[in-house]
């Protein structure tokens, strides 16, 4: 075989073995459109919680956003309670299951959704 030829078969399986390396990145979301102020309300807190975070998250933009239907957190149920899920790359999804934040818009309390 020609030298060019393996340089070229090296190069290939160096990218191969790197590409199954990287980190799934999440699919952006689109802009959430005709959502309340509520909504609006609990994702900014959720956006703000993210940000104050010791090691930074960067979940990028809020895929959904709705009131919970469940008591997710302790004490954290009622009509001003809201759920911020974010785009989750299917690895982690598999693991961990997706991002998601639960926000109290009437207290101001906010914290991560239990995941498995």
């Amino acid at each position: 075989m020609n030298s060019q030829f393996l340089r070229l078969l090296a190069g290939c399986f160096v990218l191969t073995l790197f590409a199954g390396c990287q980190p799934s990145a999440p699919s952006p979301s689109p802009p959430l459109e005709n959502i309340s102020p509520e909504e609006r309300q609990a994702i900014d807190l959720a956006q703000e919680f993210l940000a104050k975070q010791e090691v930074k998250l960067n979940w990028g933009k809020p895929g959904k956003v709705q009131q919970a239907k469940v008591e997710s957190i302790p004490g954290m149920k009622g009509k001003d309670i809201f759920v911020v899920t974010y785009p989750t790359p299917p690895d982690e999804v598999k693991v961990v299951g997706g991002r998601a934040i639960v926000v109290d818009i009437k207290t101001g309390r906010v914290a991560f959704l239990p995941r498995d």
